[in-house]
């Protein structure tokens, strides 16, 4: 964020909370909604991500668990880095789509390291599963 799309409060400007005041001035609303748009809008960008990758790794894992014909190596593969995806989404994207709402951490002591450590595990399960995925081919080939 820069700083022209933050907003410090001080007890001084406690009065551009006043609900009375911003319906009475239409330069103040523009100017709080200018602000907030930043934040909204990457947050709603997050929350499409999520959902199509919740959406798109489940049904891919979904596939290559029940049809038969999909259980080969490189579909394990897949299926793997699926997993790794899904951690990702569940853990980096949330945490990040709310660092752009609010200037405060949420997610208490546990999560402040606990989700680092997913998040670096699901990295790392990707780049592994590529890895392995990039030899298979290879020797397959």
């Amino acid at each position: 964020m820069s700083q022209q799309d933050q907003l410090v409060l001080t007890p001084e400007d406690s009065s551009l909370l006043n609900v009375s005041k911003a319906l009475w001035d239409p330069s103040m609303e523009q100017q709080q909604y200018i602000i907030w748009i930043p934040g909204i809008g990457i947050a709603a960008i997050y929350g499409i991500i999520i959902i199509v990758g919740l959406v798109g790794n489940v049904t891919l894992m979904k596939t290559c668990l029940l049809v038969k014909t999909m259980r080969t190596v490189p579909n394990l593969f897949l299926s793997s880095l699926a997993l790794g995806d899904l951690l990702l989404l569940v853990t980096c994207a949330p945490v990040d789509a709310s660092r752009y709402l609010l200037d405060e951490w949420l997610f208490g002591r546990v999560g402040c390291k606990l989700i680092p450590f997913i998040q670096l595990t699901s990295v790392g399960v990707s780049v592994f599963t590529l890895t392995a995925l990039s030899a298979d081919r290879y020797n397959s080939g």
